[in-house]
Protein backbone atom coordinates (compact mmCIF):
# COMPACT_ATOMS: atom_id res chain seq x y z
CA UNK A 1 0.00 0.00 0.00
CA UNK A 2 2.73 2.81 0.56
CA UNK A 3 4.25 1.75 -2.29
CA UNK A 4 1.04 2.82 -4.16
CA UNK A 5 1.15 6.32 -2.52
CA UNK A 6 4.56 6.75 -3.00
CA UNK A 7 4.26 5.73 -7.25
CA UNK A 8 1.26 8.20 -6.51
CA UNK A 9 3.03 11.09 -4.65
CA UNK A 10 5.98 10.66 -7.67
CA UNK A 11 3.94 10.94 -10.38
CA UNK A 12 1.86 14.16 -9.05
CA UNK A 13 5.66 15.47 -8.57
CA UNK A 14 6.63 15.12 -11.90
CA UNK A 15 3.13 16.41 -13.15
CA UNK A 16 4.07 19.72 -11.52
CA UNK A 17 7.16 19.71 -12.76
CA UNK A 18 6.30 19.35 -16.26
CA UNK A 19 3.11 21.50 -16.18
CA UNK A 20 5.74 24.55 -14.99
CA UNK A 21 8.51 24.48 -17.08
CA UNK A 22 5.80 23.88 -19.96
CA UNK A 23 4.05 27.31 -18.85
CA UNK A 24 7.62 29.38 -18.06
CA UNK A 25 8.40 28.92 -21.66
CA UNK A 26 4.91 29.82 -23.23
CA UNK A 27 5.83 33.15 -25.28
CA UNK A 28 3.75 36.12 -24.19
CA UNK A 29 1.09 37.65 -26.54
CA UNK A 30 1.06 34.23 -28.60
CA UNK A 31 -2.44 34.40 -29.13
CA UNK A 32 -1.81 37.39 -31.21
CA UNK A 33 1.25 36.97 -33.08
CA UNK A 34 0.66 36.79 -37.03
CA UNK A 35 -2.73 38.04 -36.58
CA UNK A 36 -3.39 41.63 -38.05
CA UNK A 37 -5.50 44.31 -35.99
CA UNK A 38 -6.70 47.60 -35.98
CA UNK A 39 -4.49 49.87 -33.58
CA UNK A 40 -6.33 50.44 -31.54
CA UNK A 41 -7.74 46.70 -31.20
CA UNK A 42 -3.91 46.12 -30.65
CA UNK A 43 -2.95 48.56 -28.28
CA UNK A 44 -5.88 47.95 -26.05
CA UNK A 45 -5.44 44.32 -26.19
CA UNK A 46 -2.05 44.09 -24.90
CA UNK A 47 -2.67 46.52 -22.43
CA UNK A 48 -5.64 44.76 -21.10
CA UNK A 49 -3.97 41.36 -20.84
CA UNK A 50 -2.43 40.84 -17.07
CA UNK A 51 1.50 40.28 -18.51
CA UNK A 52 4.23 39.27 -15.86
CA UNK A 53 7.70 39.63 -17.23
CA UNK A 54 10.62 38.53 -15.16
CA UNK A 55 12.21 41.39 -12.85
CA UNK A 56 14.27 43.85 -14.60
CA UNK A 57 12.51 43.00 -17.60
CA UNK A 58 10.37 43.88 -20.57
CA UNK A 59 8.58 42.76 -23.67
CA UNK A 60 10.00 43.53 -26.83
CA UNK A 61 7.69 43.63 -29.40
CA UNK A 62 8.62 43.42 -33.14
CA UNK A 63 5.49 44.62 -35.46
CA UNK A 64 4.47 45.34 -39.17
CA UNK A 65 2.69 48.09 -39.15
CA UNK A 66 0.50 49.36 -42.11
CA UNK A 67 0.21 52.70 -42.47
CA UNK A 68 -2.96 52.41 -45.42
CA UNK A 69 -5.07 50.61 -43.19
CA UNK A 70 -3.91 51.56 -40.38
CA UNK A 71 -3.07 48.07 -39.25
CA UNK A 72 -0.59 46.32 -36.96
CA UNK A 73 0.61 42.13 -36.97
CA UNK A 74 2.86 41.29 -34.37
CA UNK A 75 5.88 39.32 -35.08
CA UNK A 76 7.11 38.87 -32.03
CA UNK A 77 7.03 39.38 -28.13
CA UNK A 78 9.80 38.12 -25.96
CA UNK A 79 11.45 39.49 -22.70
CA UNK A 80 14.34 42.00 -23.06
CA UNK A 81 16.50 43.95 -20.70
CA UNK A 82 15.59 47.90 -21.27
CA UNK A 83 17.91 50.18 -22.10
CA UNK A 84 19.23 52.41 -19.80
CA UNK A 85 16.38 55.11 -20.21
CA UNK A 86 13.82 52.97 -20.13
CA UNK A 87 15.17 51.42 -17.10
CA UNK A 88 15.26 54.73 -15.00
CA UNK A 89 11.98 55.94 -16.50
CA UNK A 90 10.47 52.32 -15.12
CA UNK A 91 11.80 53.30 -11.76
CA UNK A 92 11.59 56.83 -11.06
CA UNK A 93 9.52 58.42 -13.13
CA UNK A 94 6.14 56.62 -13.21
CA UNK A 95 4.79 56.83 -9.74
CA UNK A 96 2.28 59.05 -10.30
CA UNK A 97 1.92 58.44 -13.84
CA UNK A 98 -1.82 58.41 -14.97
CA UNK A 99 -1.92 55.12 -16.70
CA UNK A 100 -1.79 53.37 -13.39
CA UNK A 101 -5.79 54.46 -13.33
CA UNK A 102 -6.58 53.60 -16.81
CA UNK A 103 -5.01 53.95 -20.47
CA UNK A 104 -1.75 53.65 -21.21
CA UNK A 105 1.35 56.12 -22.24
CA UNK A 106 3.06 56.04 -25.59
CA UNK A 107 6.50 57.64 -25.30
CA UNK A 108 8.10 58.35 -29.12
CA UNK A 109 11.40 58.29 -29.69
CA UNK A 110 11.84 59.05 -33.56
CA UNK A 111 14.63 61.30 -35.74
CA UNK A 112 15.92 63.33 -32.33
CA UNK A 113 12.77 63.81 -30.89
CA UNK A 114 10.92 62.84 -28.08
CA UNK A 115 7.52 62.86 -26.56
CA UNK A 116 4.94 61.54 -24.57
CA UNK A 117 1.31 61.11 -23.69
CA UNK A 118 -0.84 59.79 -22.15
CA UNK A 119 -3.96 58.16 -24.36
CA UNK A 120 -7.41 56.25 -24.51
CA UNK A 121 -8.87 54.02 -26.87
CA UNK A 122 -8.94 56.07 -30.34
CA UNK A 123 -6.29 58.89 -29.39
CA UNK A 124 -3.36 56.10 -29.17
CA UNK A 125 -4.40 55.51 -32.71
CA UNK A 126 -3.37 59.35 -33.60
CA UNK A 127 -0.15 59.25 -31.72
CA UNK A 128 1.19 56.11 -32.82
CA UNK A 129 0.28 57.34 -36.47
CA UNK A 130 2.32 60.34 -35.73
CA UNK A 131 5.20 58.78 -34.35
CA UNK A 132 5.55 55.90 -36.92
CA UNK A 133 4.62 58.67 -39.40
CA UNK A 134 7.67 60.90 -38.05
CA UNK A 135 9.90 58.03 -39.24
CA UNK A 136 8.74 57.85 -42.84
CA UNK A 137 6.73 54.90 -43.05
CA UNK A 138 4.53 55.45 -45.64
CA UNK A 139 2.94 51.79 -46.68
CA UNK A 140 4.15 48.92 -44.64
CA UNK A 141 7.13 48.61 -42.39
CA UNK A 142 8.77 46.42 -39.72
CA UNK A 143 9.55 48.15 -36.17
CA UNK A 144 9.34 47.60 -32.90
CA UNK A 145 8.63 48.65 -29.72
CA UNK A 146 8.95 47.97 -25.69
CA UNK A 147 6.28 47.22 -23.66
CA UNK A 148 6.15 47.81 -19.86
CA UNK A 149 3.62 45.67 -18.37
CA UNK A 150 3.80 47.42 -14.84
CA UNK A 151 2.75 50.63 -16.08
CA UNK A 152 1.41 50.11 -19.23
CA UNK A 153 3.75 52.18 -21.14
CA UNK A 154 5.07 51.67 -24.75
CA UNK A 155 8.25 52.94 -26.16
CA UNK A 156 8.46 53.52 -29.80
CA UNK A 157 12.20 54.44 -30.84
CA UNK A 158 13.50 53.72 -34.49
CA UNK A 159 17.00 53.15 -32.48
CA UNK A 160 16.74 49.89 -30.98
CA UNK A 161 19.64 51.05 -28.74
CA UNK A 162 16.96 53.09 -26.90
CA UNK A 163 14.67 50.33 -26.65
CA UNK A 164 16.88 47.79 -25.40
CA UNK A 165 19.95 46.51 -23.47
CA UNK A 166 21.91 45.15 -26.78
CA UNK A 167 25.40 44.40 -25.13
CA UNK A 168 25.86 41.06 -24.30
CA UNK A 169 27.53 41.78 -20.38
CA UNK A 170 24.22 43.35 -19.26
CA UNK A 171 23.01 43.43 -15.34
Amino acid sequence: MKGIYKNLFFMLCISIVLWSCSKDHKEPLQDLKDKQMAQQDFFGTVAGKDIITEENKVLFITYQFNAQDETITLLSATEARPSEEIAWDTVLGYDNKPSQKGGFVVHCDKDGKVWEKKCEGYDCVTLVQKCLGSGGCAQICNANMVYVPQTKVFYLSDDLNKLIDTKEDAF
